[in-house]
């Protein structure tokens, strides 16, 4: 997606320092505790926790790891990273949904090319669910100039095979034609802007977007 540190025996110089400082310290904490240098009463406050930082608390960004795991952690020497969100939070609609966006999700959600949760929209309709029933979990880039983004996306309880059937042409505001990839059969959704590949495998429809050498390259690494 390394060779250890050489690990050096402190010198006698070294731990004089360490002791030296340790001292240092204690005598600061009994000053404090005795009241200040001059005997008077220092007042000591307790800082306040501070909040999580958003790269310390990535729990929005995961609510589906188990999805995120079906993702390849990188596609031809290029690492990728992971997120998900549910088809509730919304995103771009009809032809942005496969050629993606730089806008975010939501507050949470970092910015990055991503498909629409309503590219399944009629589908989710044909199952009597919601769009808060729809699963998805995106792949992309570290590095944001590579051409390739694969998105999952898992309707529990219903096979992959059956919600890709359910895709049509005005889902994708394009065509939809059979084709074989990596030894895979996909379907190539076809748009004015691009071209990208859905593949079904147990409940998980993939669809892939990006140069054509890195779509197969992905389609390669999906299950």
């Amino acid at each position: 997606m390394t060779g250890s540190a050489v690990r050096r025996r402190p010198g006698p110089g070294t731990l004089f320092a360490l002791a030296a400082g340790v001292v240092l310290v204690a005598v600061a904490i009994a000053i404090v505790n005795l009241g200040g240098p001059n005997g008077s009463a220092t007042a000591t406050t307790t800082p306040e926790p501070s909040e999580p930082s958003q790269t310390e608390d990535l729990g929005p960004l995961h609510p589906f790891p188990e999805l995120e795991e079906k993702l390849p952690n990188g596609v031809a020497g290029i690492a990728l990273d992971t997120f998900s969100v549910s088809g509730s939070e919304g995103g771009p609609t009809g032809s942005d949904a496969l050629i993606g966006t730089d806008e975010p999700i939501g507050t949470d959600e970092p910015p990055g090319t991503y498909p629409a949760p309503d590219l399944f929209a009629a589908a989710l309709r044909s199952f009597g669910r919601t769009p808060v029933d729809l699963q998805l979990a995106i792949a992309r880039p570290v590095d944001r100039d590579a051409d390739v983004v694969i998105t999952a996306y898992r309707l529990p309880g219903v096979r992959a095979v059956d919600l890709l059937a359910k895709l049509g042409p005005d889902d994708v505001d394009g065509s939809i034609e059979p084709a074989t990839i990596a030894g895979k059969s996909v379907l190539a959704l076809l748009q004015i802007q691009a071209t990208s590949y859905a593949y079904a495998a147990d409940d998980v429809v993939y669809i892939v977007g990006g140069s054509p050498e890195l779509i197969r390259a992905a389609i390669e690494a999906l299950p």
